[in-house]
């Protein structure tokens, strides 16, 4: 099944009055359950590609489809409900809120989904469990290494339940041996839960960890 699939993809933005074109005539399929790693050096369309996959940018008309949906078509409050319900995102800052502890920081984005207490509950705990974290369910950022905050990242995108996670730079804030760790955690829910992950990177150590690697250059 394809979750996405990127027909031609062009796109472009303004900057000082002159036209920027990022992406040109990009086609893609991203399958349900694979990783996929978008490499390439900076300024060749990575970013805007995984934003466009994460909906925050919008594409041109028959150019990209999320489950067989033109995502040009659709509406704001469309496109907030597929970013809350069916897309999780790991940062490469973390972006973690510092005075919340590591259970609240993964509770406040599933309190946006209307969810009952006992089933936020459960999913809460099951998502720090997964990423060896419920031990440390009570501490605050502050608190943290650099690998634990990633991995309250990786609890609060896996708690939702999303069709796809979006990761954007995961392990550059990290060094070598804690990036290895977070890319085989990823790797093991991949492979427990079917989760389609999508990693832009610089890093060597995702390539090799990706099902398949697309390296752009130059918007293609």
């Amino acid at each position: 099944m394809h979750l996405f699939e990127c027909k031609q993809l062009s796109f472009s933005y303004m900057q000082n009055g002159l036209q920027q074109q990022v992406l040109r005539d990009l086609s893609l399929n991203v399958c349900s359950g694979e990783i996929l790693c978008l490499a390439g050096p900076s300024g060749s369309g990575k970013s805007t590609l995984l934003n466009i996959l994460g909906l925050l940018e919008t594409p041109g008309q028959k150019q990209v489809y999320f489950k067989n949906m033109d995502l040009a078509d659709l509406s704001r409050k469309q496109r907030q409900r597929l970013r809350r319900f069916e897309l999780g995102f790991i940062f490469q800052d973390f972006q973690l809120i510092d005075v919340l502890t590591a259970s609240e920081n993964v509770e406040y984005f599933l309190s946006r989904q209307a969810l009952a207490r006992k089933e936020r509950k459960a999913r809460l705990e099951g998502a720090l469990r997964a990423v060896d974290l419920w031990e440390h369910r009570d501490k605050r950022p502050g608190a943290l290494s650099g690998g634990q905050k990633q991995r309250v990242a990786i609890a609060r995108a896996l708690a939702k339940q999303p069709s796809i996670i979006i990761a954007d730079e995961p392990t550059a804030s990290l060094d070598q041996a804690t990036g290895k760790r977070v890319l085989e955690l990823l790797r093991e829910l991949n492979r427990k839960t079917g989760v389609t992950v999508v990693i832009a990177s610089h890093d060597p150590q995702v390539f090799s960890f990706a099902d398949w690697v697309l390296y752009l250059k130059d918007g293609n």
